[in-house]
């Protein structure tokens, strides 16, 4: 029988794993690999066909069996098999007209999936190594500023306007300007310049955002929310006063909670409008107006207003041209987005929030459930926001951490950091000796004491998936890896000085 060529095939060089959808009447041929693990998404009568794989290496999952939120936390967990190298996809034209529904919502979920995880990994590779040299730069900052819990419903019933930096923001911006003496305004930091006027919370939480480029040359924010990835710029740029920091998704801050500098009760979400949000309602702000918050690309392929700094956005890389999923539009069936976890992240908070809590104001853009959505031109603000000064100076002041939580923090930032400037130059040798693998062991011993790699927090996470077995000897600056381990020593003994000197 002639080899059959499949509908859509994603080949992953060097993968093991791979997701193969849809029935395998015969024909089809694989690449000859040892697959390691092979996720088959089928519907329960093409599962007693054949298949082209062998057997033993199948997890098979009944596309017409299992809702959406099953069939999501199948690939998922399929993923995470595999931490190094993401799976080959391979779909079928084997695909019965009845059941044709289930498939598309499968390949959907695959392809959002895959996506999110390619994403979070690359980002993770990027961007692990910064997160924790600024998290040593800034852990005295976020100990001893941290977003108050006495700031819950603070502002209970008072508008709020969180400003993304989506194109839309272009034609919204004017709506807003409207009301802005009229609630609260959280803006997003790559909004502050198009907006113009007074901001009562500027939000910063990536590694990428620097003050310089996000900040206006004058009228700044009254206030800055900052989380421990933020650039450390910004301790210069924003006085102590006027700073506040939030809690992120990090190893670090879960042992420094144990230590006693407990979690912010509002925290980071996946991007700056969305903890702009979640701050919002915290504070108790209704309604909670959305501005710039496209979550899509515009017509022309833009993903941001036109007056944001571009060199913020560089890396990790754009590409305009290539094929991005769609997802539910405000004023279109469906739309692009660059952004499909983030959208699907806050799509899915939404829903369970009050109805008429959450308004959208724009002509664009991605869809979210359960909000309202208001052109920009017939925007009206129901109420104003009487007493708004008051009662932002009403809010209660930043409660100094416990001394001996920062006491233990700090000598155990040093002794770690000591331990890493120390083993630095052995491992040096341990590589030009042994090589990557010799290497690779050495490096594994580390985490036989947990608290290191909390401690090492992000870059732990940006490390292990090379210590695996295999250990890849191309392909992995391992010079690079012990160079960034001895910096992130020397960054964690200057986080002590600074503990102690603060006690």
């Amino acid at each position: 029988m002639a080899t059959r060529s499949f509908l859509f095939e994603r080949p992953v060089p060097n993968s093991d794993a791979c997701i193969f959808i849809g029935r395998a009447t015969g024909g089809y041929e694989l690449p000859a690999k040892p697959w390691r693990a092979l996720l088959w998404i089928v519907d329960a009568a093409g599962a007693a066909g054949p298949a082209p794989f062998p057997a033993g290496s199948v997890t098979l999952l009944p596309v017409d069996r299992c809702d959406a939120a099953q069939l999501e936390a199948a690939v998922e967990n399929f993923l995470t098999k595999s931490p190094r190298h993401l799976p080959s996809i391979y779909v079928t034209r084997d695909i019965p007209p009845e059941q044709e529904s289930h498939f598309l919502k499968a390949v959907d979920v695959v392809v959002a999936g895959v996506e999110f995880q390619h994403r979070a990994r690359v980002t993770r590779q990027q961007d692990g190594f910064p997160w924790q040299r600024n998290l040593f730069e800034n852990a005295l900052a976020y100990a001893t500023r941290r977003l108050p819990d006495a700031w819950a419903g603070a502002l209970a019933g008072m508008p709020a306007f969180i400003c993304g930096a989506g194109p839309s923001l272009d034609v919204s911006v004017e709506a807003l300007r409207r009301v802005m003496g009229d609630g609260v305004v959280f803006a997003a930091d790559s909004s502050l310049r198009r907006i113009g006027g007074a901001v009562d919370f500027a939000v910063s939480v990536d590694v990428r955002k620097f003050p310089g480029k996000c900040l206006p040359g004058k009228g700044g924010p009254e206030r800055v929310i900052l989380s421990v990835n933020s650039p450390p710029e910004w301790l210069e740029a924003i006085r102590e006063e006027r700073r506040f920091y939030v809690s992120s998704n990090q190893l670090t801050l879960d042992w420094m909670a144990g230590m006693g500098i407990v979690r912010t009760k509002p925290g980071v979400c996946e991007n700056c409008g969305s903890t702009a949000i979640e701050v919002a309602r915290f504070m108790g702000c209704a309604p909670i107006c959305l501005f710039g918050m496209d979550l899509a690309l515009n017509e022309e392929g833009r993903r941001h207003h036109k007056e944001v700094e571009a060199s913020i956005y560089e890396k990790p890389k754009f590409e305009a041209e290539r094929e991005f999923p769609r997802v539910p539009g405000n004023f279109a069936v469906e739309v692009p987005t660059h952004v499909i976890g983030d959208w699907r992240t806050l799509d899915r908070r939404l829903a369970g929030w009050p109805e008429g809590l959450v308004w959208v104001v724009t002509d664009r853009g991605a869809k979210l459930s359960n909000t309202r959505v208001v052109r920009p031109e017939e925007f009206v603000l129901p109420g104003g926001g009487r007493g708004k000064q008051a009662r932002l100076e009403a809010l209660p002041k930043v409660a100094a951490p416990p001394r001996e939580a920062m006491r233990r923090v700090g000598e155990k930032f040093g002794q770690f950091g000591g331990r890493l400037l120390e083993w630095a130059p052995s491992l040096r040798k341990t590589l030009e000796t042994g090589g990557a693998p010799a290497l690779a062991a050495s490096l594994r011993s580390m985490f036989a004491t947990p608290e290191n790699g909390q401690i090492l927090g992000a870059y732990a996470l940006k490390l292990m998936p090379h210590l695996l077995p295999p250990v890849e000897e191309g392909g992995t600056d391992w010079g690079g890896i012990i160079g960034e381990l001895e910096q992130l020593g020397a960054g964690a003994v200057e986080a002590a000085r600074r503990f102690r000197r603060a006690l």
